[in-house]
């Protein structure tokens, strides 16, 4: 069955046809269908009509190309590659699922998507080397030149920047360079914790050391971080991913789980405020404003809005470090391995946003 298609108006079209189905037999409300080259979009179009099995017929440029076909219709997606001929009649199918992976939510599945972890669903690629322009932009902090700190991890792990804390020799701090886990630029920080048994702890994180004192000396400072998280602690264990205190005792944090997330302060009487849980299996960006008078605030994207929390910050031997990675105080049952990708972290003694 036809159930669209999009004229070009040549005499003798170079044809695609699409024959759609879904792998169990759903129907969607609506299908859209979208058609790449090496450098855009050259179709985005919804079809109408939606019985399955069926076929698309699109007629194309008079252009010989490489293709990348995508085919959505809530919750189902699936895609395919086709090399069309001019003038030429080409066929093409597609299985639609709703378990094609789509890491970045635009559209496009993951073993066609030209920029699979920042959303790009116009597929642009100026100079065509499969490395969409959406990827191929520096990292954070080549536009960021004016804020106290910034690391976006394009220039490794360093040390002098860094403190690293493990629990155990097997736990993990490296770069990794997988596109699928970095959210700007070409490379990303990646933390593994090991399994934590339970009634155990663990850790493995990073500490800011060389200008914490900046910010421990000023009225109000703000972290940014962007984490990919790929699953959520088990049970009811929390796993701290931000800790600002001294010298490992009095202190201020940012905990997850599996159905909350709290922000809190050990700084004596201590407090804390929860709220929903993070996006997990997606990045997710943290915007944590820290007031030393005494307030806390967390926002971001994929992330609930907390605060103010009225509730003392500062210690008396004032705070010396942020901390930022995966730390278990004592677990309620058996921790399986925790990973942890981090990218593009800053912080400012001025406000900031989730798009710097």
């Amino acid at each position: 069955m036809v159930l669209a298609a999009w004229l070009a108006g040549c005499a003798s079209p170079t044809t695609l046809l699409v024959d759609v189905s879904s792998v169990d037999g759903s129907e969607p409300n609506a299908l859209s269908v979208s058609i790449y080259d090496a450098f855009h979009a050259l179709v985005r179009a919804r079809p109408g009509a939606t019985r399955l099995p069926g076929t698309i017929v699109v007629e194309l440029p008079d252009a010989p190309s490489a293709l990348r076909i995508v085919v959505a219709g809530a919750p189902l997606l699936g895609g395919t590659r086709a090399d069309t001929t001019v003038g030429k009649q080409t066929r093409a199918a597609i299985a639609l699922s709703p378990a094609t992976a789509d890491g970045d939510g635009d559209g496009v599945p993951d073993e066609l998507d030209n920029c699979p972890t920042v959303a790009n669903g116009d597929q642009a690629d100026a100079n065509g080397d499969g490395r969409g322009d959406a990827c191929t932009g520096g990292g954070s902090c080549d536009s960021l030149t004016t804020v106290p700190f910034c690391d976006d991890f394009e220039a490794g792990f360093s040390t002098s920047r860094w403190r690293v804390s493990k629990s155990s020799a097997s736990a993990v701090v490296e770069i990794n360079t997988d596109a699928r886990f970095v959210h700007r630029g070409t490379q990303s920080l990646h933390l593994v914790l090991p399994p934590v048994p339970l009634g155990g702890g663990g850790d493995v994180d990073i500490s800011e050391i060389a200008t914490f004192s900046t910010f421990a000396d000023a009225t109000s400072f703000w972290v940014r971080a962007w984490m990919w998280l790929p699953h959520s602690s088990f049970g009811a264990d929390e796993v701290r991913i931000f800790v600002a205190d001294a010298m490992n005792t009095e202190g201020i944090g940012v905990s997850v789980a599996t159905d909350h997330t709290t922000m809190g302060s050990w700084v004596p009487p201590g407090g804390y405020v929860k709220g929903a849980p993070p996006g997990y299996g997606e990045w997710t960006c943290y915007v944590w404003r820290v007031d030393l008078a005494g307030a806390l605030w967390l926002s971001g994207t994929e992330v609930p809005t907390l605060g103010p929390l009225m509730t003392p910050v500062q210690p008396a031997q004032k705070l010396s470090e942020l901390g930022i990675g995966l730390f278990f105080a004592k677990t309620t049952v058996d921790q399986p391995s925790f990973e942890m990708y981090l990218d593009d972290v800053f912080m400012d003694t001025q406000p900031v946003t989730c798009d710097q």
